[in-house]
């Protein structure tokens, strides 16, 4: 207070207790010397609810990344007391991050709100992107470029050498670790082992649930090759079943030129209702979803949906809009309505990635295409 009176002295300035008080918040803040007191308990339990509904959106093992844990902790203690006083702070990246990490940034936001059922405290979007990076870098910081493999061959060695060989060279992403004999594999450490490749059967009771077992010819068919390559895909990039995309129904509408996004939302309400895929309160939450934060991705696209537990029948809906929507400050062409249900995550956020990776060249060639065409050529791009 004392900074304060010799300010208002020196300087004819009017500076009340209460801007004292906030310029001492922002010293303490900047200096990190803020102290959360009791409340340090809240910050912490509310940091392991977000990285573990994060975990089971995402798909993703959060709750062992220490790193991710330390960060988020430091970040929203931080953020929570910025929230305590009221103190908004721009996030000039926040367009960016829903652009380029989408899916990510949807599952916090849809984090967030389940959260706040309970502890009442609602973040903005801009707080919602500065935590998504974390997540997004965790996902970076533990992706997995190398499929550790291990092959047990029941024949001699020049069969186990030349299977050895085949393998490695389906894929560059194959790490073979160790060959061994059959007798080996029950006292064989596998836990930092992707897949096991045998010649013969093996009982894999007391193998570890994480290892992936494959049965193979010892000269590798055509079926063989087919398997480990699936699997290998499925390890190394988002799971997208050929049922799962085909459990999802997609729909293109052309619409006219006059068009606001409120007729956008009610055209979609009356597809949906007609097929009984939503609930009669899908609407309101996709609604809420757009006030809270805007589904524009940029490039003249935007993702609006809702919640995911009031969806019946996952759909997808493709609005092309020939002369631009105006969707809040931007022009969109393109709307990608998406109704998915919780049990088609994979399949959501597969999608998700196939429109933001979108760009304008990608935009206006979709636009020229005839409805029928548009829905294949964007189912097709999934399915890859």
């Amino acid at each position: 207070m004392q900074c304060i009176e010799d300010i208002n002295q020196k300087l004819a300035y009017g500076l009340s207790k209460d801007t004292a008080k906030l310029f001492s918040f922002f010293i303490s803040y900047y200096f990190n010397k803020y102290d959360l007191g009791i409340e340090t308990l809240f910050v912490e339990s509310y940091v392991v609810r977000m990285i573990k509904h994060m975990e089971k959106i995402v798909g993703i093992n959060f709750t062992q990344d220490n790193i991710l844990r330390e960060n988020i902790q430091a970040h929203f203690s931080r953020a929570y007391l910025r929230i305590a006083k009221n103190v908004y702070i721009n996030n000039p990246l926040t367009d960016e991050i829903k652009k380029y990490y989408p899916f990510v940034f949807n599952a916090l936001y849809e984090t967030v709100k389940y959260l706040e059922k309970d502890s009442k405290l609602n973040l903005v979007e801009d707080e919602i992107a500065f935590l998504a990076l974390h997540f997004q870098s965790s996902i970076d910081r533990n992706k997995k470029d190398e499929v550790n493999v291990v092959i047990t061959c029941y024949y001699g060695l020049g069969i186990s050498s030349l299977l050895e060989v085949k393998i490695a060279n389906l894929d560059n992403h194959i790490n073979i670790v160790d060959t061994l004999k059959l007798e080996r594999v029950s006292h064989y450490n596998f836990s930092n082992i992707d897949m096991l490749i045998t010649t013969h059967p093996i009982n894999t009771k007391d193998l570890p649930d994480t290892l992936h077992v494959i049965e193979v010819s010892p000269l590798l068919s055509d079926n063989d090759i087919n398997q480990i390559k699936s699997f290998i895909n499925s390890k190394r990039n988002p799971v997208l079943k050929q049922d799962e995309i085909s459990a999802i129904q997609f729909d293109v509408q052309k619409m006219t030129d006059d068009i606001t996004v409120t007729h956008v939302f009610e055209k979609a309400q009356s597809l949906l209702m007609k097929q009984h895929a939503i609930t009669e309160s899908y609407m309101k939450s996709a609604l809420e979803r757009e006030k809270y934060a805007s589904t524009y991705i940029g490039n003249g696209i935007s993702m609006p949906h809702g919640d995911p537990d009031k969806v019946l029948r996952s759909q997808v809906i493709i609005f092309k809009c020939p002369h631009g929507l105006l969707w809040k400050q931007n022009k969109v062409k393109l709307v990608f309505f998406l109704a998915i249900a919780n049990s088609e995550i994979s399949a959501m956020k597969k999608i998700i990635h196939v429109i933001a990776d979108l760009n304008d060249y990608d935009v206006d060639y979709l636009m020229t295409m005839e409805t029928q065409h548009l829905k294949q050529y964007i189912i097709n791009l999934i399915k890859e």
